[in-house]
Protein backbone atom coordinates (compact mmCIF):
# COMPACT_ATOMS: atom_id res chain seq x y z
CA UNK A 1 0.00 0.00 0.00
CA UNK A 2 1.35 3.36 -1.03
CA UNK A 3 0.12 5.24 2.04
CA UNK A 4 1.40 2.66 4.54
CA UNK A 5 4.85 2.39 2.95
CA UNK A 6 5.07 6.18 2.61
CA UNK A 7 4.25 6.58 6.30
CA UNK A 8 6.95 4.03 7.15
CA UNK A 9 9.48 5.90 5.00
CA UNK A 10 8.53 9.15 6.74
CA UNK A 11 9.00 7.58 10.18
CA UNK A 12 12.49 6.37 9.26
CA UNK A 13 13.33 9.71 7.65
CA UNK A 14 12.18 11.56 10.78
CA UNK A 15 14.47 9.43 12.94
CA UNK A 16 17.43 10.00 10.62
CA UNK A 17 16.64 13.70 10.34
CA UNK A 18 16.63 13.97 14.14
CA UNK A 19 20.19 12.59 14.00
CA UNK A 20 21.10 15.41 11.57
CA UNK A 21 21.13 13.11 8.55
CA UNK A 22 20.05 14.25 5.11
CA UNK A 23 17.54 11.79 3.65
CA UNK A 24 16.74 11.00 0.03
CA UNK A 25 14.25 8.58 -1.51
CA UNK A 26 14.38 6.46 -4.65
CA UNK A 27 11.57 4.43 -6.11
CA UNK A 28 10.78 2.66 -9.37
CA UNK A 29 7.25 2.19 -10.72
CA UNK A 30 4.90 1.64 -7.76
CA UNK A 31 7.69 2.43 -5.31
CA UNK A 32 8.24 5.66 -7.29
CA UNK A 33 4.67 6.58 -6.38
CA UNK A 34 5.54 5.77 -2.75
CA UNK A 35 8.58 8.06 -2.87
CA UNK A 36 6.55 10.94 -4.28
CA UNK A 37 3.69 10.37 -1.84
CA UNK A 38 6.06 10.10 1.14
CA UNK A 39 7.86 13.30 0.24
CA UNK A 40 4.61 15.14 -0.34
CA UNK A 41 3.12 14.07 2.99
CA UNK A 42 6.31 14.20 5.07
CA UNK A 43 5.61 17.53 6.76
CA UNK A 44 2.08 16.42 7.59
CA UNK A 45 3.34 13.21 9.19
CA UNK A 46 6.31 14.84 10.99
CA UNK A 47 6.46 18.63 11.42
CA UNK A 48 9.35 20.19 9.56
CA UNK A 49 10.40 17.01 7.75
CA UNK A 50 11.53 17.44 4.14
CA UNK A 51 13.54 15.07 1.99
CA UNK A 52 16.71 16.38 0.38
CA UNK A 53 16.06 14.58 -2.89
CA UNK A 54 13.44 12.29 -4.39
CA UNK A 55 14.19 10.20 -7.47
CA UNK A 56 11.02 8.76 -8.99
CA UNK A 57 11.97 6.34 -11.76
CA UNK A 58 8.99 5.60 -14.05
CA UNK A 59 6.45 6.51 -11.34
CA UNK A 60 3.45 6.03 -13.59
CA UNK A 61 0.64 8.46 -14.14
CA UNK A 62 0.23 9.49 -10.50
CA UNK A 63 2.76 12.31 -10.93
CA UNK A 64 0.96 13.76 -13.96
CA UNK A 65 -1.04 16.68 -12.62
CA UNK A 66 -4.72 16.21 -13.44
CA UNK A 67 -5.39 19.92 -13.20
CA UNK A 68 -3.02 20.54 -16.09
CA UNK A 69 -3.06 17.29 -18.06
CA UNK A 70 -6.78 16.61 -17.70
CA UNK A 71 -8.14 13.13 -18.37
CA UNK A 72 -4.80 11.40 -19.02
CA UNK A 73 -3.55 12.10 -15.52
CA UNK A 74 -4.29 10.19 -12.35
CA UNK A 75 -5.80 12.35 -9.60
CA UNK A 76 -6.03 10.81 -6.15
CA UNK A 77 -9.75 10.25 -6.56
CA UNK A 78 -9.07 7.98 -9.53
CA UNK A 79 -6.39 6.05 -7.66
CA UNK A 80 -8.74 5.54 -4.72
CA UNK A 81 -11.52 4.31 -7.00
CA UNK A 82 -9.28 1.88 -8.91
CA UNK A 83 -6.93 0.74 -6.14
CA UNK A 84 -8.59 1.65 -2.83
CA UNK A 85 -6.10 -0.34 -0.76
CA UNK A 86 -3.13 1.65 -2.07
CA UNK A 87 -4.11 4.93 -0.45
CA UNK A 88 -6.41 3.86 2.38
CA UNK A 89 -6.16 5.07 5.96
CA UNK A 90 -3.37 3.43 7.92
CA UNK A 91 -1.88 3.03 11.36
CA UNK A 92 0.20 6.19 11.07
CA UNK A 93 -3.01 8.21 11.54
CA UNK A 94 -2.23 10.05 8.33
CA UNK A 95 -5.21 11.86 6.91
CA UNK A 96 -7.13 9.52 4.63
CA UNK A 97 -6.78 10.86 1.08
CA UNK A 98 -10.36 9.88 0.35
CA UNK A 99 -11.31 12.88 2.50
CA UNK A 100 -9.15 15.30 0.50
CA UNK A 101 -10.80 17.66 -2.00
CA UNK A 102 -11.46 15.89 -5.29
CA UNK A 103 -9.23 18.22 -7.30
CA UNK A 104 -6.08 17.68 -5.20
CA UNK A 105 -3.50 15.66 -7.12
CA UNK A 106 0.16 14.77 -7.11
CA UNK A 107 1.16 17.95 -8.93
CA UNK A 108 -0.12 19.97 -5.97
CA UNK A 109 1.81 17.80 -3.53
CA UNK A 110 5.05 17.98 -5.50
CA UNK A 111 4.83 21.78 -5.54
CA UNK A 112 4.23 21.85 -1.80
CA UNK A 113 7.18 19.59 -1.06
CA UNK A 114 9.59 21.39 -3.38
CA UNK A 115 8.74 24.70 -1.73
CA UNK A 116 9.90 23.04 1.51
CA UNK A 117 13.24 22.27 -0.15
CA UNK A 118 12.84 18.80 -1.68
CA UNK A 119 14.63 18.44 -5.01
CA UNK A 120 12.93 16.06 -7.45
CA UNK A 121 14.13 13.94 -10.35
CA UNK A 122 11.60 12.11 -12.51
CA UNK A 123 12.12 9.65 -15.33
CA UNK A 124 9.92 8.12 -17.99
CA UNK A 125 10.13 6.61 -21.46
CA UNK A 126 8.15 8.17 -24.27
CA UNK A 127 6.30 4.96 -25.16
CA UNK A 128 6.11 3.29 -21.73
CA UNK A 129 2.44 2.38 -21.41
CA UNK A 130 2.68 2.47 -17.59
CA UNK A 131 3.58 6.17 -17.67
CA UNK A 132 2.19 9.40 -19.04
CA UNK A 133 5.26 11.04 -20.54
CA UNK A 134 3.36 14.08 -21.81
CA UNK A 135 1.65 14.59 -18.48
CA UNK A 136 4.89 14.24 -16.57
CA UNK A 137 6.46 16.91 -18.81
CA UNK A 138 3.60 19.28 -17.92
CA UNK A 139 4.00 18.60 -14.20
CA UNK A 140 7.78 19.15 -14.40
CA UNK A 141 7.29 22.41 -16.33
CA UNK A 142 4.76 23.67 -13.75
CA UNK A 143 7.10 22.81 -10.89
CA UNK A 144 10.01 24.57 -12.59
CA UNK A 145 7.83 27.61 -13.31
CA UNK A 146 7.04 27.76 -9.58
CA UNK A 147 10.78 27.84 -8.82
CA UNK A 148 11.24 24.19 -7.91
CA UNK A 149 14.45 22.30 -8.65
CA UNK A 150 13.27 19.40 -10.81
CA UNK A 151 15.33 17.15 -13.09
CA UNK A 152 13.64 15.10 -15.79
CA UNK A 153 15.07 12.17 -17.73
CA UNK A 154 13.00 11.12 -20.72
CA UNK A 155 14.16 8.16 -22.78
CA UNK A 156 13.03 6.94 -26.18
CA UNK A 157 11.26 3.61 -26.37
CA UNK A 158 9.29 1.61 -23.83
CA UNK A 159 11.78 0.99 -21.02
CA UNK A 160 10.23 0.97 -17.56
CA UNK A 161 12.64 1.91 -14.73
CA UNK A 162 16.44 1.99 -14.62
CA UNK A 163 16.41 5.28 -16.54
CA UNK A 164 18.65 7.37 -14.31
CA UNK A 165 21.73 5.49 -15.49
Amino acid sequence: QIAVEAAAANAVAAALSAANRSVSLYGCSRSGKIAVFASATAAGDHAGLAYARVLADSPGTLVASARQVQRCAEPFGAVVSRWPGWLGANASAMRDVRAWPANVDAGDLVLGACVAGTRYAFSSSVDDLWNNARGLRVTVAAARAAGCAVDHVEADGQQHCDLFG
